[in-house]
């Protein structure tokens, strides 16, 4: 007999797992519906996760937008919460980058770069709508963003566990010190623990925009500090003089959105989405 969940949901596989959670498929016995579900491991379980994981479901259920993560339903299995989300066809951009990026000196690349700045155009597009709702994400990397190939492959915004309401407050720990966001990716205010609002996303969309161009992160540092003070201290390398098959706008357009100060950055996610539709 299979496993069930909550007493509805019939557990088809282990999709991901994680820290404190995995994402698994399961069937809906109410209605035969197939959904990924993100659920706690019970050892995971404290107020303050649970907390957490209700605030991520709410945030992504405030958002409608054909590049964000769809959500269905939130509940607990004993003393585990879950939510139920749309199951999604393809991989992360990491594994994405991995796949398809074709190395230097090998045929291809302009197609990628094609596709890749339509995934960047739909995520720009996507954040408008984090904005507008008064979000920040405050945790974008490779990880957190799944892509179904193809020729106009197209790009989900997922995994809003660390996103806040963009109220200007300053608390930007978790309970254990460690800096939220990826150090590949953190922004220099969010390192530093001052307030963050939609520009930290912007900045951390430029890092994993270079990226996915270079095949590397701007700042690939050997330990946890040294990306991270890099972020504070050193301005965005060029990625046109490391690589000339990226153009010159869109190396620019990088380094806009990673300046250190978040007021020289674009204004806006949508001035973003509209110089990257010109590609």
């Amino acid at each position: 007999m299979s496993e069930l969940i909550a007493d509805r949901y019939e557990l088809l596989g282990v999709l991901g797992r994680g820290v404190l959670g995995e994402v698994v498929k399961v069937r809906d016995r109410t209605n035969g519906a197939v959904v990924a579900m993100k659920l706690f491991k019970p050892q995971s379980v404290s107020a303050s996760a649970i907390g957490r994981f209700e605030r991520e479901f709410r945030a992504i259920g405030k958002l409608s937008h054909p590049n964000i993560v769809v959500v269905y339903d939130f509940g607990t299995d004993g003393v585990r919460p879950y939510f139920t989300m749309e199951l999604l066809e393809g991989s992360d951009l990491r594994r994405f980058i991995q796949d398809q990026r074709p190395a230097e000196g090998m045929p291809g690349y302009d197609d990628y770069l094609r596709r890749i700045l339509y995934v960047f155009n739909q995520l720009a597009d996507a954040l408008t709508v984090v904005h507008a709702a008064g979000q920040v994400h405050r945790d974008l990397k490779p990880e957190n963003i799944f892509v179904k190939s193809g020729r106009f492959p197209r790009a989900k915004l997922l995994d809003f566990g660390h996103a806040k309401d963009d109220d200007g407050g300053g608390q930007n720990l978790t309970v254990t010190g460690t800096v939220l966001g990826t150090a590949w990716y953190i922004p220099p205010e969010q390192a530093m623990g001052r307030p963050v609002g939609p520009a930290a996303d912007l900045y951390a969309l430029g890092c994993v925009l270079y990226e996915s161009l270079m095949g590397k992160p701007p700042f690939p540092g050997t330990t946890v500090m040294d990306m991270i003070m890099a972020h504070i201290q050193r301005e965005a390398p060029d990625a046109t003089r490391a690589d000339p098959r990226v153009p010159q706008e869109i190396s620019d357009l990088i380094r806009s959105l990673m300046k250190k100060s978040p007021e020289d950055r674009p204004a806006s996610a949508a001035i973003v989405r509209d110089i990257l539709a010109k590609y």
